[in-house]
């Protein structure tokens, strides 16, 4: 029931998930940040910035929502990028984000470092603004893929972002560890957040 005017999609990627909103936010300003090229298929406006340097950028209350799928768990700092967020959502606007919990890769537990931060409910629940209220959906439900290969394996790590682990970024010892082990399973943990802005930010 609320009407969505400014709506800005942060690391849209193949356009997958922005296809899946399209639909019902017809005659909506769209703006897309991303480190990569973005496609020339998606409409609107398209930035290749840094999603957390670019949101300070934004006047007050100049947003109705700001969505990230896959997106965030590469930030610096959640945190004060949500604060941002805060100040640039207009009442009742919302952060809808889709990310990872802590489940995530577990099979490579001690292997690699990630680069990625990976949150659970408390994690999330502890960086919501005063100004914001989060509804969450985290039922520890976890999704797994399997390869043919450890190689197959670390081919896929390398393409699904930048920087995901030690493993795809070139630590040679962590990729042998790998293929040493014979690991062939990833597993991946969803979670799902909107932070709505209640009332104006302090």
């Amino acid at each position: 029931g609320r009407r969505i005017t400014d709506v800005v999609e942060i690391g849209p990627g193949t356009g997958l998930f922005t296809r899946a909103y399209l639909g019902w936010l017809r005659g909506a300003n769209l703006e897309f940040w991303d480190l990569a090229a973005i496609g020339d298929d998606l409409p609107g406006k398209k930035r290749i910035c840094d999603a957390e340097l670019a949101v300070r950028g934004m006047a007050d209350n100049s947003a109705d929502a700001i969505v990230a799928s896959a997106s965030v768990q590469w930030f610096n700092s959640l945190g004060r990028f949500l604060a941002e967020c805060g100040r640039v959502l207009r009442p009742g606007g919302q952060v809808v984000i889709s990310t990872f919990g802590r489940s995530t890769f577990h099979e490579l537990s001690g292997i690699i470092t990630p680069a990625a931060t990976y949150l659970d409910a408390d994690g999330l629940a502890r960086l919501t603004p005063d100004a914001m209220e989060l509804t969450m959906s985290d039922d520890g439900r976890t999704a797994t893929v399997d390869f043919e290969s450890a190689s197959d394996l670390l081919r896929h790590m390398s393409r699904t972002g930048v920087n995901t682990s030690s493993a795809s970024s070139g630590n040679i010892a962590a990729a042998r560890s790998i293929v040493r082990q014979r690991i062939t399973r990833l597993t991946y943990h969803p979670v799902y957040a909107i932070f709505t802005k209640t009332h104006p930010c302090s």
